[in-house]
């Protein structure tokens, strides 16, 4: 058997994956690493976010595509977190017949609220699998057959519609599957993505403006 190859890069984070039936470590910033039958891992170049998998790690996954994430999403983010204290704090703090039985609810359900906006925004990813695209985010997804592919157009209207993103220049894959029509997304290189996606489906129209 082949030792299965992965070519890590991305935010720092890296990325997990499966390679020969076991599970690799988080690996750091800028790294492409092989695993080998010895469990060495050779660094070599590869461009930033997104990982290729190739090998017998179960042949399934082919391209992982994390989300960019601008200073606008931060601030949007930041905002929402900050007032979901506020609303839950504030009553609390002004309340002073609240027993601790009452202080334990209200901050369940803060770190819950806040919990539920953090994880699908720091957590989105774009995956290619051999027959669909896989676009992912907390606990939403959705899985887009490459035949019912349309076309991909350049969007800014991150607040409307069905959208996985967590930047404002973003792209749209419209797909005859879809529940609103399309699906908003902002993988970190859209080049990269848009060129994996065009092999993928042929017969896609992409607009202009990104030619």
């Amino acid at each position: 058997m082949e030792p299965s190859k992965i070519h890590l890069a991305g935010s720092g984070r890296g990325i997990g994956a499966l390679a020969g039936g076991r599970r690799l470590p988080w690996m750091g910033r800028g790294c492409s690493r092989s695993a080998n039958s010895s469990g060495c891992f050779p660094r070599a170049c590869c461009r930033p976010g997104f990982a290729r998998f190739s090998g017998h790690a179960g042949g399934a996954i082919e391209l992982v595509f994390r989300s960019k994430v601008d200073k606008f999403f931060v601030a949007v983010i930041s905002i929402s977190v900050l007032l979901i204290l506020a609303v839950c704090l504030i009553p609390l703090f002004f309340d002073h017949g609240r027993t601790t039985t009452d202080t334990i609810i209200v901050l369940s359900l803060c770190m819950l609220s806040i919990g539920f906006v953090l994880w699908p925004a720091f957590s989105i990813q774009y995956v290619f699998y051999p027959d669909h695209l896989l676009v992912k985010g907390g606990p939403f997804r959705s899985k887009i057959p490459y035949e019912t592919i349309t076309k991909v157009s350049p969007t800014r209207e991150i607040f409307t519609g069905y959208r996985l993103l967590s930047a404002k220049d973003g792209l749209e894959i419209f797909y005859t599957s879809a529940l609103f029509g399309s699906v908003k997304i902002s993988p970190q290189d859209s080049e990269l993505f848009i060129a994996e996606l065009k092999k993928r489906c042929p017969n896609m129209q992409i607009d202009r403006e990104l030619i």
